[in-house]
């Protein structure tokens, strides 16, 4: 009893994934599928963000596939911001299904020597988020800040260059 209940959960959560690799490149991109006990698919997860899912009724009849994608960031460029000046840039999330308050933004610094640990914060809600930069006392110079939004399943992110110069 206890090997068939062990293979039936097996089943429920069978995943399988396809690699194909690039000769060029060198590059592996994969996708995973989700079947159910029935053998239905019921998730697929795409290597360029993609995932689609699919619902059945009783008889096994598909009545729902959806395809969505990873939350966007709006584009950015890059800004000057004087040392003691508003450190704040300005950037929309967008989700083409789920809630935007179901979106997590994060952000880091590609320089420690400007931003040190919990110095690149983000604030805001909803689609209208900005990245809050404080850098270490007497720090200046260019780092770029590196954006992820993510959905709990894909993500994206987006960079910008961003240059801290002393007052004039």
């Amino acid at each position: 009893m206890r090997s068939l209940l062990k293979f039936l959960l097996v089943l429920l959560f069978s995943v399988t994934t396809f690699s194909v690799s690039d000769a060029q490149t060198a590059a592996t991109r994969s996708t995973s599928m989700q079947y159910d006990a029935l053998n239905r698919l019921t998730n697929i997860w795409s290597p360029d963000g993609f995932r689609e899912t699919f619902q059945y009724d009783p008889v096994g009849n598909m009545i729902l596939h959806q395809r969505f994608g990873p939350p966007r960031i709006s584009s950015l460029s890059s800004n000057v911001v004087l040392i003691g000046g508003d450190g704040r840039v300005r950037f929309i999330v967008a989700h083409s299904i789920l809630p935007i308050s179901n979106i997590l933004v994060s952000a880091t610094s590609s320089n420690p020597k400007i931003f040190g640990t919990n110095t690149v914060l983000i604030s805001g809600s909803g689609t209208n988020r900005a990245v809050e930069v404080r850098p270490l006392d007497g720090a200046f110079g260019k780092t770029t800040i590196h954006l992820v939004a993510t959905d709990g399943f894909i993500g994206s992110t987006n960079s910008f260059t961003l240059e801290i110069r002393p007052e004039e």
